[in-house]
């Protein structure tokens, strides 16, 4: 069930598409449901997040982000902020890094804002060379949600 991409005001304020991404982001969640069922992934599996590679974000997400940080303590953010700067320089020489967000436990120090990007991974078996396995149908309304979520955030 892929939705039509939203002709979004690009004169909406920031917390108007927020709540917009958010739907975007429920509405996909609500339509994979049935693929996702039989998820291998759990708490602490965090093989998209250190052997996926790129993550994808928009403007607004990347603006969510910003905001979650803003309100954790100084030593933290400071240790995410050198962890982003290996991550840039890995990235530049064509390596795979850790994602900067993930805590020593594999858990997401930013999970409840994480990117669609992340919000779409998951997989039937256990991830091993291969990568994930993932619903064809899965990813067909992720790349709707996509498509979606582009056009709230068209001006960033």
């Amino acid at each position: 069930m892929a939705c039509a991409p939203d002709r979004q005001d690009p004169h909406l304020d920031i917390s108007d598409k927020t709540s917009k991404l958010y739907e975007i982001y429920a509405e996909f969640e609500a339509a994979a449901s049935d693929f996702r069922q039989a998820a291998v992934c759990a708490p602490g599996c965090a093989f998209c997040c250190t052997e996926m590679g790129t993550v994808d974000i928009t403007t607004l997400e990347g603006l969510l982000i910003r905001e979650r940080l803003s309100k954790m303590n100084r030593p933290v953010t400071a240790k995410i902020a050198k962890r982003l700067k290996r991550d840039i320089r890995k990235k530049e020489k064509g390596e795979k890094n850790r994602c900067p967000f993930l805590q020593k436990n594999n858990r997401c120090l930013i999970y409840g804002v994480r990117p669609f990007s992340c919000r779409q991974l998951y997989s039937l078996k256990k991830c091993g060379k291969q990568g994930p396995t993932v619903h064809r149908q899965a990813v067909e309304l992720a790349r709707a949600a996509v498509a979606r979520i582009q056009t709230v955030d068209d001006t960033g």
